[in-house]
C-alpha cells in the first residue's frame, strides 16, 4: 500500500507545493488554460464556421483539414527539431504564432459569407484556413511542451489541473452565449495566449529551454506512441455515434465532463503516487472503455456515454502531458521530439477514428462495443508484463523515478557540497516530501534544528526553496539512468 498511496504527510506536502508552484508561475496555468479553451471551441463548437462546412459534401468532419495541418506541423517540428529550435528563439516567432492562427480563423470565417454556388473556391479557402490553424495550434502546443520539460511532471500536473479546469469552465460559460461570442473568443484568445506563454518562458534560463536533448540519440518508447494512437482513435471514434444522433451531442455536458475529468485526476494525483502506468492503464483507458460500453447499450444513454468518454479523454490527456515531460527528462530528449511524435500519433488516431464515419455501418453498437472491448484488451496487454517498466529504459512516476537513484544522488550532493552527516539525513527526507515535523520526529531533534539544517542545505546547494531542491535532485537522478 505504501508504494501506491501517498501518506498524509505527502498529501499535505503536495498541496503545499502546488500552492507554491501556482504562485511562482501563475501565467503558465492561465496560458495553458486559454489554449485548452481555444482548442475546445475549435473542435467542439460551431463557432469557427457559421453554417455547414464545405467538407460536408465529401462526408468529412469540418476539422479534418485542421487535423492534417497539425499532423504535418508536429512531424516537421519533431523530425527537424534542431533547426526548428533556432526558429523559435527568434523575436518574430511570437508574431508568427498569433498571425498564423488569426489568418486561419479569418479565412475560415470568410467561407460563411461566400455564396453557395462557389463550392470549389469555398472548399479551397476553408482548407487553406484550416491548415494554417493546424500549423499554429501545433506550434503553440510544442512551445508549452518545451516549458513543461523544464517544469517537470509533478508541476505539469499542478499547472495542468487548474488550466484544464479553468479552460473547460470558460468554454462552458461561452457555450450559453450566442455563437458570435465564441467566434470572438476564438479570434482574440491567441493574443493573451502568446503573452502568457512568452512571459512564462522568459522566467526560465534559455539554456534550459533550448539546449536540452540536442545531442542525444533519438529515442521514444513504443508504448508511449501506441497509447497516444489509441487515445486519438477513441476520441475520433466518438464522432460515429454523434454523426448518427447529432441532436444529442450535448456540448455543455461534454465541457462539464472535461471539468470532472480534471477533478478526478487531481484527486488521484493527491492520493496515489505518480505511477503513470497505473493512472493510464488502470484509470484513463478503462474510463474511456466504460464510455463506449455505455454508448453501446442504447441511444438513450448516448449523452452519458459521451460525457464519460470525454471525462476519460481529459484525464488521459493531462497524464500524457505529464508523461511527455517525464520522458523528455528521463531519456534526455528534446521536448519537440517527444511531444511532436506523441501528439502526431494521437492526431493520426483521431483522424482514423473520424474516418470511420464514412463506413456504411449498419449497427453502430457493434463498432462502439468493439472499441470498448479493444480498449480493455490494450490495457490488459500493456499491464501483463512488468508494469514498472512500461515506457522504455526508465521507470514511470516521479516517486519511483527518484527512489531508484535517490541514495546515489543524495550521496553525490553530500560529497560535492560538503554536507554534514545530519544535513545529509535531512536532505534524504526532504526529497521524499517529509514535513519539518515528520523529520524532527524521525531524527529525534527539534523542528528548529531541522529548519537550521534545511537552511544550511539551501545555502550550500545555492538554492532558495524545496521546489528548487526537488528539481535539482530530479535532474541529477535522471542523469544516472
Amino acid at each position: 500500500m505504501t508504494k501506491v498511496f501517498n501518506t498524509p504527510d505527502e498529501r499535505h506536502y503536495l498541496l503545499q507545493r502546488m500552492g507554491d508552484a501556482l504562485r511562482a508561475h501563475p501565467l503558465v496555468s492561465v496560458g495553458f488554460g486559454l489554449y485548452w479553451m481555444w482548442t475546445i471551441l475549435l473542435f467542439q463548437s460551431p463557432a469557427l464556421l457559421s453554417g455547414e462546412s464545405p467538407l460536408a459534401s465529401l462526408g468529412l468532419p469540418s476539422e479534418t483539414v485542421i487535423l492534417i495541418g497539425s499532423i504535418v506541423a508536429y512531424l516537421i517540428w519533431a523530425c527537424g527539431f534542431r533547426r526548428m529550435n533556432a526558429l523559435s528563439k527568434m523575436r518574430f516567432f511570437a508574431v508568427y504564432l498569433v498571425l498564423t492562427l488569426l489568418l486561419g480563423i479569418l479565412i475560415c470565417m470568410l467561407c460563411a459569407h461566400i455564396v453557395s454556388n462557389q463550392v470549389l473556391f469555398r472548399t479551397v479557402l476553408y482548407a487553406t484556413g484550416s491548415f494554417l490553424i493546424g500549423l499554429g495550434t501545433a506550434s503553440f502546443c510544442l512551445e508549452f511542451g518545451r516549458l513543461f520539460r523544464y517544469l517537470g511532471p509533478q508541476q505539469v500536473l499542478f499547472y495542468g489541473t487548474f488550466a484544464l479546469f479553468g479552460g473547460s469552465a470558460l468554454a462552458l460559460i461561452l457555450s450559453f452565449f450566442p455563437t458570435t461570442a465564441e467566434s470572438i473568443a476564438l479570434f482574440i484568445t491567441p493574443f493573451p495566449m502568446v503573452y502568457c506563454l512568452r512571459r512564462s518562458m522568459r522566467a526560465v534560463p534559455a539554456k534550459e529551454l533550448y539546449n536540452q536533448g540536442m545531442q542525444s540519440p533519438l529515442y521514444v518508447p513504443p508504448g508511449f506512441l501506441l497509447v497516444s494512437l489509441i487515445q486519438g482513435l477513441a476520441l475520433g471514434a466518438m464522432y460515429l455515434p454523434l454523426s448518427l444522433s447529432p441532436a444529442l451531442q450535448g456540448f455543455p455536458l461534454n465541457l462539464g465532463a472535461f471539468a470532472l475529468g480534471t477533478v478526478l485526476l487531481f484527486l488521484t494525483g493527491l492520493w496515489v503516487k505518480m505511477a503513470f502506468n497505473h493512472l493510464v492503464f488502470r484509470v484513463g483507458i478503462p474510463l474511456m472503455a466504460l464510455g463506449f460500453f455505455v454508448i453501446s447499450l442504447s441511444t438513450v444513454f448516448l449523452p452519458l456515454g459521451i460525457a464519460v468518454l470525454n471525462m476519460g479523454y481529459c484525464y488521459l490527456y493531462l497524464i500524457m502531458c505529464c508523461l511527455c515531460s517525464y520522458l523528455a527528462r528521463a531519456h534526455k530528449q528534446s521536448p519537440l521530439w517527444i511531444v511532436g511524435t506523441g501528439t502526431a500519433c494521437l492526431l493520426i488516431g483521431q483522424l482514423a477514428g473520424e474516418l470511420l464515419t464514412l463506413l456504411p455501418v449498419q449497427r453502430m453498437e457493434l463498432l462502439v462495443g468493439g472499441m470498448a472491448f479493444g480498449l480493455v484488451l490494450v490495457a490488459l496487454y500493456m499491464t501483463s508484463g512488468d508494469i514498472a517498466y512500461g515506457w522504455g529504459r526508465v521507470r514511470p512516476g516521479a516517486d519511483e523515478f527518484l527512489s531508484d537513484a535517490l541514495a546515489t544522488t543524495c550521496k553525490i550532493l553530500t560529497d560535492e557540497y560538503a554536507l554534514s552527516r545530519r544535513e545529509s539525513e535531512v536532505l534524504a527526507l526532504l526529497v521524499r516530501g517529509r514535513t519539518r515535523k515528520s523529520i524532527s520526529e524521525q531524527l529525534d531533534v527539534s523542528e528548529e534544528t531541522v529548519k537550521s539544517h534545511t537552511s544550511n542545505i539551501y545555502n550550500k546547494l545555492l538554492i532558495h526553496s524545496r521546489t528548487e531542491l526537488l528539481d535539482l535532485v530530479e535532474q541529477r537522478a535522471s542523469s544516472l539512468n
